[in-house]
């Protein structure tokens, strides 16, 4: 009777939250098309590769974000590129993409090999000294350190522990929230809603120091460079491209920490999984090493022309992302009635897109479960569209920073 009650209660949240990954995976391989019903909410499980074009391209503007998860986001991010919509949304991007584009990327090339290198540096030492390394701990305050630096010139090195353990929090509060169906406002002093707004409230304090110094430095020099500065120097000096106005410092403070979250969260827990992949692998390793002998640099100065052409390197980053993406689901909510190969949608539904089970499925995949780097080198590439392989999302509003 209470398995009934709670069913009545919550619908299918009861099975997801068991084990939401084998769950959806379970439920993508039955059919294309599944509907859930979480609390009151109705959402729809799409897992057929047309139907996510249609949704994330052809007809894109039926479907935007106001869902419950970017509810909780906009706590920490306001309107930045990540939640907005529309008008707005576009003028973010086309400030923000110059910074994401390969003649940028090859200007941080010298960030992210310094970093790496001291990285490496303090590992041979503590394995000189038998001393054990968590690597997971270490790539996260690698990957920090370096979008810090790289994209807004700031070095988190003497807070970077704080700045992490409040991301976090965050993080951890967030998901709570945008899966409970019952969500208490942020007013009401639950422990979850006062260990959310202290996280959000320090790591704004942050960036809007950074911001405050950086303003008083470029009141000092020529902006005549400008072209060829950071990205927070762009973002405060540059004027939206459709309104004409400059970004205020609650709106710079939202894409810095959107953008440092994104940067820095995903590529740690994609190193971590590469390298455990790597351990159970010992072949696919040896293969790994080769390719990276065959372009070694001494002092780690790889150019962007160098890492392009190494092809197995890429095939295994691929494919760690096949099976771990740094976004294992994302949503979108209908704006209107709509109907996708003659299945109903309705206004205000919830689209349920899981990458990690899309990636998993024995329809389009062959061996899914296994680690095959080789999957992704040529030819073969190119048999796997956009809206089959969605590492960093797909159609227009696809991830920013995937190169």
């Amino acid at each position: 009777m209470k398995q009934i009650l709670l069913r009545l209660l919550v619908g299918d949240l009861a099975d997801l939250a068991r084990d939401p990954l084998s769950e959806l995976c379970r439920r993508s391989n039955e059919q294309p098309f599944v509907r859930l019903r979480i609390g009151r909410q109705i959402c729809h499980l799409i897992s057929d590769p047309e139907a996510l074009r249609y949704i994330l391209q052809t007809n894109v503007d039926c479907y935007d974000k106001s869902t419950a998860e970017f509810k909780e986001f906009r706590l920490l991010f306001g309107d930045s590129i990540l939640t907005s919509e529309g008008d707005r949304w576009l003028s973010q991007r086309r400030i923000i993409a110059p910074a994401f584009n390969l003649e940028s990327i090859s200007s941080y090339l010298s960030v992210y090999q310094r970093h790496t290198l001291l990285c490496a540096e303090r590992w041979k030492k503590s394995a000189s000294c038998h001393q054990l390394v968590n690597a997971s701990s270490s790539f996260y305050a690698l990957t920090l350190d370096i979008v810090a630096e790289s994209l807004f010139g700031e070095d988190l090195t003497a807070i970077s522990d704080s700045f992490r353990a409040n991301i976090e929090c965050f993080l951890q509060c967030m998901s709570i929230r945008a899966i409970s169906p019952f969500c208490l406002p942020l007013w009401i002093p639950s422990s979850i809603n006062r260990r959310l707004v202290r996280s959000v409230r320090a790591l704004s304090d942050v960036v809007l120091r950074f911001i405050n110094r950086r303003r008083l430095e470029l009141e000092r020099i020529d902006h005549s460079q400008l072209d060829h500065a950071d990205l927070l120097t762009q973002l405060i000096c540059k004027h939206n491209p459709i309104s004409g106005q400059s970004l205020n410092d609650q709106q710079i403070c939202d894409e810095v920490l959107t953008i440092l979250l994104a940067g820095y969260e995903t590529t740690a827990e994609l190193l971590g999984w590469i390298f455990l992949l790597l351990n159970d692998f010992p072949d696919k390793q040896q293969v790994l090493r080769d390719e990276i002998n065959l372009n070694y640099k001494p002092d780690g100065a790889y150019s962007i022309d160098q890492l392009l052409s190494m092809k197995w390197t890429r095939a295994l980053i691929q494919e760690a992302m096949r099976l771990y993406p740094p976004l294992w689901y994302f949503t979108r909510r209908a704006l209107y009635d709509d109907s996708i190969n003659g299945y109903p949608i309705l206004k205000g539904d919830v689209i349920v897109i899981c990458p990690y089970a899309l990636h998993r499925m024995p329809a389009i995949w062959c061996d899914p479960y296994s680690f095959k780097p080789e999957r992704f080198l040529p030819p073969s590439e190119h048999d796997y569209n956009t809206f089959v392989y969605i590492p960093f999302g797909a159609g227009k509003r696809s991830c920013i920073g995937a190169g």
